[in-house]
This record gives structure tokens, C-alpha cells and sequence, in this order.
């Protein structure tokens, strides 16, 4: 074969090569579509999923039914459509009342984006892909019965969307909100605990979310559940380092086993590399500067 034939075959090598990588790219961005569309929708025309009951957390579910101290609770699914005009009133002025001292505050770096609006938080707590757990209060009599998905006043509730964030499909939590009498009691982390069960069995990859850099308490609480800085966080991106500071951080944790060995792999290589650098390092900072000067000669033409 003529080296002229070999070009010609690699060439052609490496465009099957490509074209094979395009089409496995494409198969992928299908499946996740298509894996947030199941955790989203039950039919084509758009009928909400309950990902609690399609998950295996039904509402006798001991993961729905909290008691702690004086606090008794059952946490159900609801979407935009079930929620009535009272709920709506119930989480707006919840989320005001935990939220609008973090948003003033962030304002004032970027009114733009964080002035406070009852209409845009009213329009996302109403949006067709929002999701909702819903914590109501109720005696112990009621936890775990049917009756206590609509007896009991709101005391906590978390808004999560299922999307796609890049490779990834994600779940994201827009909100996580407790009342002030119902805080101190495990409730927030009994929500997103149950978010993060229930997004594993969906397929979700990643619980995603955005915390106000002023917002000790919730930084604090959200890095306890293990949940890290993400690559797209604006201090850690390479499009957002030339950026003004920005007043929140996104968070993420890996839900899914694969992805998290794969990654724990990718960390452990890194850190042998970089401790490889270190002791490199250090040999050289061992070498004195007359046996520098010798070394240098001996490698010189």
C-alpha cells in the first residue's frame, strides 16, 4: 500500500471516528431529554408525574412522615395545578419573609437581577414545570393518611424543577423555605433528602442549587448535606472570573453513583499529580545553588 493510500484510509479512519462520536453525542442528548421528560410529564399531553408515588414514596412512606419534638408533618407532592390560591398566598409570603432581607441585599450589587418582585416569584411558583413537596402540619393522628394531603397549614415546602444543566439532567431546587416555628427541626433536611432519594430513582445525575453568599445559615446547612461548589458558580467558571464578584454561589451534589466513582477517580488522579508537582518541587528547592551550577554546565552544549 502507497503511503498515499495510507493517508487516504487514516483520513478516512478518523472521519468514521468522528461521525461515530457524533452520533453516541446526540444518542446521549436524546436519553437525557428524554429521562427529564419522564420525571416531568406522564403523558404527551403534559399530565404532571407525582415523582413521589412513581418512585416508590407513596404517602404512607415513612420518608413523607416527620415527627420531631412538638413538630408533626406530612410532606406531599403537588404541582402548579394543585395548588390552590391559599397555598399560592401561603408560599409567596413565606418565601418574602425568609428571603426578602437576602434579596434586598443582593440588589444592591445587581438590582437588575435581585430587586424583589411579587409578580416574578408569584409567575415561578406558578410555572408549568415547577414541582412542589409540600410540608403541612398535622396531629399524629393524621401522619400518613390520605386526609393529610390537604389538612394542615404549609410550614415548609421545596420548589424543584427537573431540567437539563449541560451534560447533565438535573434537579433543581429553586427553593427550599421553612417556617420560623417549624426551623430547628430537621424539616429543611428532611425535604431535600427526600428530593435527592426520589431525583436518584428518576435518573437525575445532580441536585443543583442557588444559595446567597450572605446567607450563612443556608451555606452552612446545604455544605453539612455535602453539596459542593459547582463548576458553572461564576467564581469558578472561566467565563465568569473576569466578572464582577456576583452575591450567590451554585451548589451541587452527585446523586448517582457512576458518575460520583467516575469523578472520585478523576480526583484521586488529580491529587496523585499534584502531590507528584509537590515533591518535584521540593527536590529542587533541596539542590544547592553550587551543585545547581554544575548540573547546569554539565547539560549545556
Amino acid at each position: 500500500m502507497s503511503s498515499g493510500q495510507k493517508r487516504k484510509q487514516e483520513h478516512k479512519r478518523k472521519q468514521a471516528a468522528k461521525k461515530e462520536k457524533r452520533r453516541q453525542a446526540k444518542v446521549a442528548e436524546a436519553d437525557r431529554r428524554q429521562t427529564v421528560q419522564q420525571a416531568n410529564w406522564i403523558t404527551p399531553d403534559e399530565e404532571p408525574r407525582n415523582f413521589l408515588d412513581t418512585t416508590g414514596l407513596g404517602c404512607d412512606s415513612i420518608f413523607r412522615n416527620y415527627t420531631k419534638n412538638n413538630l408533626s408533618v406530612h410532606i406531599s407532592y403537588a404541582s402548579p395545578s394543585d395548588l390552590s390560591a391559599a397555598d399560592l398566598s401561603t408560599m409567596y409570603n413565606l418565601t418574602r419573609a425568609n428571603m426578602l432581607e437576602h434579596y434586598n441585599k443582593a440588589a444592591e450589587a445587581d438590582p437588575s437581577d435581585w430587586t424583589w418582585s411579587e409578580k416574578k416569584k408569584m409567575s415561578e411558583l406558578q410555572h408549568p414545570d415547577a414541582r412542589f413537596l409540600l410540608a403541612r402540619a398535622t396531629s399524629s393522628s393524621l401522619v400518613g393518611e390520605t386526609k393529610a394531603e390537604t389538612d394542615g397549614d404549609i410550614v415548609g415546602f421545596a420548589h424543584i424543577r427537573f431540567e437539563l444543566e449541560g451534560l447533565y439532567a438535573v434537579t433543581y431546587v429553586y427553593e427550599l423555605q421553612v417556617a420560623e416555628a417549624a426551623q430547628k427541626h430537621g424539616l429543611g433536611q428532611r425535604m431535600m433528602q427526600l428530593t435527592e432519594l426520589a431525583s436518584a430513582k428518576l435518573g437525575m445525575k445532580w441536585v443543583m442549587l442557588t444559595v446567597f453568599k450572605a446567607n450563612d445559615a443556608a451555606g452552612n446547612f446545604y455544605t453539612k448535606m455535602k453539596y459542593e461548589l459547582d463548576e458553572t458558580d461564576p467564581s469558578v467558571c472561566d467565563e465568569g472570573a473576569t466578572d464582577e464578584p456576583k452575591p450567590y454561589n451554585i451548589m451541587s451534589k452527585c446523586i448517582d453513583r457512576e458518575e460520583r466513582a467516575r469523578l472520585d477517580a478523576i480526583k484521586f488522579l488529580n491529587n496523585a499529580v499534584a502531590q507528584d508537582e509537590r515533591e518535584e518541587q521540593a527536590a529542587r528547592l533541596k539542590v544547592t545553588p553550587t551543585k545547581a551550577v554544575s548540573m547546569q554546565k554539565k547539560v549545556s552544549p
